[in-house]
């Protein structure tokens, strides 16, 4: 007992050090405050929210909240929370003036609307959430913003349950209204009624947009789990009275039995108690899962343990290996080519983030579900740090490796490494290296262009890839051609979408082309996507060119495919790569290494690379469908 006294004594010691050295830090106005004591804050807030009387009270209230726990800056508004401050914005505002709405994209397709509120009803909404997280303790059965749980305390509740239930309260932050804050204000814990009603008629509304809840801002949260109360004590008593497991994760509501007992006599007894506080259930989302099947509560797999599904440990594997396979560069280059098709993408407005992070975030997800100690966890931490390591001791290398030593232990032309050498010497003309894209006015290809001409860049000229590393002098040339390939293929993909809406009208052009068996087997294996973005770049350029009578032995038609060749070369069998050991043991190994020094000669007989990609756009941009 005494080292627990003693250890509880050091932590209150070093709270109250840590108190006054921020003492003289925080500022209101000039004037240095006085940060109190958790345990006497607690006990202030509850003592005035007890005794105030009228608005002017709870002003003063609010302004000591704002003062104890909002941090203050130079750079930020300070603002001081009198009477008329906070009635203006409950009351006089015009609607929807105070926030800032906007849509984002969900996951299952479809927009979600959030109001943002503006800078200060933010701070007095930040005001409200902390005084009603004092004063208000949520049922047991919540684990959405509350302190401490999470998704992961929400999914253990139903482990190893052979029957979940799943349940989605339909349209949840519209159907809250005004008046169910306000009552809800006026009794336990709050008691906000009598001659102290209209304290609680000024905070809902604040806590409200046009009379209902609105998604987005800090007071939402801790609401949800108010006007949710009476539903959380009934559902955990019907629960309790089918030996079931209930929970409740903001709208969605989860119960779980080792028997079946959730027929439709179950089914209609919740929505009975959901219209008493004027919720539905969400029809589209209610689902019986049985220990057969995957198990899933708030997209944590349940059935013997908490989990996440097979594909999203998969895609941690997959990047994981390509990282160490390929280099920080080539799955970044991968990854933006592959993100745009993922579910997560709709989350970032049409921006590809640095896969890094992205797998960064997804390991520590993992965690927060298995466990910081599980085996799995553990060797995906392991791997990203090594490979974290690795990028760091070679960024702090400052000569780029030359490969001609290389080249000469396998007896390979000496001369290839100075063609390389040569051909970068020639890109590197004086002047804006970058292309002028304006003619796209689709922001999310235009963003996307710019982005694929400034590695290209990078990689051709200083070898420096998109993360701002070194790039092995050996892939250079490929990278180069690799980035100049994706914007030669999207503005195809482009100029294909706005040419051909439909792809009946494709199939009719090819036809009219007669083109060869090669093109027409290409078309056919990918029709059944009916989309451009699957054709090879190889049949999207042949069909380009045949439209608009560009021949084959023109320069811009062999400028076009040397890139796309010696980007072809990019992961293959590249001449670096072949040992002594194995020169011998890989039949086309001489056949390779003179095609591949002819693509490289090839693509620097006439003109320099990138001039061969600025013949294509200024071709393209000819004759771009509007």
């Amino acid at each position: 007992m005494s080292n627990l006294f003693e250890t509880s004594l050091i932590d209150t010691l070093l709270i109250d050090v840590l108190i006054l050295m921020r003492h003289h830090k925080r500022k209101i106005n000039g004037h240095p405050i006085f940060i109190m004591n958790p345990v006497n804050y607690v006990e202030e807030i509850e003592k005035r929210f007890q005794a105030m009387q009228s608005v002017e009270d709870f002003a003063e209230l609010l302004q000591f909240v704002y003062s104890q726990k909002l941090e203050t800056g130079k750079n930020k508004k300070n603002i001081h929370l009198k009477t008329n401050v906070l009635t203006y914005y409950g009351y006089i505002l015009k609607k929807g003036e105070g926030y800032i709405d906007f849509e984002i994209s969900k996951k299952s397709g479809g927009k979600r609307k959030i109001s943002a509120p503006k800078y200060v009803l933010k701070l007095i909404q930040k005001c409200l959430l902390e005084l009603l997280s004092v004063l208000y303790h949520p049922h047991k059965a919540a684990h959405g913003f509350v302190l401490g749980k999470n998704v992961a305390s929400n999914a253990s509740i139903h482990v190893g349950k052979k029957f979940v239930f799943n349940i989605d309260i339909k349209d949840f932050f519209p159907s809250t209204s005004f008046h169910k804050i306000k009552f809800l204000l006026t009794i336990k814990p709050f008691l906000l009624k009598d001659e102290r009603e209209k304290i609680a008629q000024l905070i809902a509304s604040l806590c409200c947009k046009d009379g209902f809840l609105p998604q987005g801002a800090p007071t939402s949260p801790i609401i949800t789990n108010i006007v949710c109360r009476r539903i959380d004590s009934k559902l955990s008593q019907l629960a309790f009275e089918k030996k079931a497991k209930y929970s409740r994760y903001a709208d969605d509501i989860t119960f779980s039995c080792q028997e079946n007992i959730f027929d439709d006599s179950f089914l209609e007894k919740i929505r009975v108690i959901l219209s008493e506080d004027k919720y539905e259930i969400n029809q589209k989302k209610t689902r019986i899962s049985n220990w057969k099947q995957r198990q899933e509560v708030t997209g944590v797999v349940v059935n013997e343990k908490k989990n996440l599904p097979r594909e999203y440990i998969k895609d941690i594997r997959f990047w994981l290996f390509s990282w160490e396979k390929f280099g920080e560069l080539n799955t970044q280059s991968d990854f933006e080519q592959r993100f745009p098709q993922k579910k997560g993408f709709k989350r970032y407005n049409g921006v590809t983030i640095q896969f890094k992070k992205y797998l960064h975030g997804k390991i520590q997800y993992l965690k927060m579900i298995r466990g910081k100690d599980d085996v799995m966890v553990l060797k995906f931490i392991d791997t990203y740090q090594k490979q974290e390591r690795k990028n760091k001791n070679m960024q702090k290398k400052n000569e780029i490796p030359v490969i001609s030593n290389e080249v000469a232990s396998v007896g390979l032309d000496s001369n290839l490494h100075s063609h390389i050498i040569n051909i970068r010497a020639a890109l590197e003309i004086r002047g804006d290296f970058s292309i002028d894209y304006s003619f796209i006015k689709e922001q999310n290809w235009l963003r996307q262009l710019n982005s694929d001409n400034l590695k290209m860049e990078n990689c051709g000229i200083r070898n420096i890839g998109d993360d701002g590393k070194f790039v092995d002098p050996r892939d250079a040339l490929s990278d180069f051609c690799r980035y100049a390939c994706f914007q030669i293929e999207l503005l195809m993909n482009i100029y294909y979408k706005k040419k051909y809406p439909n792809w009946s009208d494709l199939q009719t052009e090819i036809a009219n082309l007669k083109a060869s068996r090669k093109v027409t087997q290409d078309f056919r294996t990918y029709s059944y996507n009916n989309t451009i973005n699957a054709l090879a770049l190889k049949t999207k350029w042949y069909i380009y060119a045949k439209t608009h009578l560009i021949a084959e032995n023109s320069d811009l038609y062999k400028g076009v495919d040397a890139i796309r060749e010696i980007r072809n070369l990019k992961t293959a069998h590249r001449p670096a790569e072949l040992s002594e050991s194995n020169f011998g043991s890989v039949p086309a190994a001489h056949s390779y290494q003179v095609t591949y020094i002819e693509v490289i000669l090839k693509g620097a007989q006439t003109e320099p690379i990138r001039n061969y990609l600025l013949m294509f756009v200024n071709q393209l941009k000819g004759t771009m469908p509007t």
